[in-house]
């Protein structure tokens, strides 16, 4: 089974149920998880980030609370961390060839986690799989049903 790595939308919506999409998420992760998930250290910082913006959520918890969040999902039997290690340098590492602005790049950056862990990007980002890099396959970026 191929393991997806969450992306930050993904994280918030699955925690907080305020969050507009914390039904259809919480659906999707009880039926995909089992086939392992992971997280990474953007991915956790964003969670954290974004947990505790007010602007952003509701109840946000200050970065301690959010902090202790992430480390109870993250215990969950399926999880696993991918660290950090995709070198953007190297040939065929960054698909920024299909990158149009600067708020894609860590979109891009994630789907290239992804790829290089033989897994997928999990989002509820409906413009991530216009990232994917010729010669991947199309379902490298599942877009989570809203």
């Amino acid at each position: 089974m191929t393991p997806c790595l969450l992306d930050v939308n993904v994280l918030i919506a699955l925690v907080w149920p305020s969050h507009v999409h914390h039904g259809p998420a919480r659906r999707w992760f009880a039926e995909h998880s089992p086939a392992g998930w992971a997280t990474c250290p953007i991915t956790q910082l964003g969670f954290v980030r974004v947990s505790s913006t007010p602007r952003i959520i509701p109840e946000a918890v200050s970065p301690a609370r959010a902090h202790e969040a992430l480390r109870r999902m993250t215990k969950h039997r399926n999880h696993v961390f991918w660290a950090e290690g995709v070198d953007l340098t190297q040939d065929g590492n960054a698909p920024l060839e299909r990158v149009m602005g600067c708020r894609q790049i860590t979109d891009a950056y994630l789907l290239c986690m992804a790829l290089a862990h033989s897994g997928r990007l999990a989002t509820l980002d409906r413009g991530i799989s216009a990232l994917v890099p010729s010669g991947a396959p199309p379902e490298s970026v599942v877009q989570i049903p809203v």
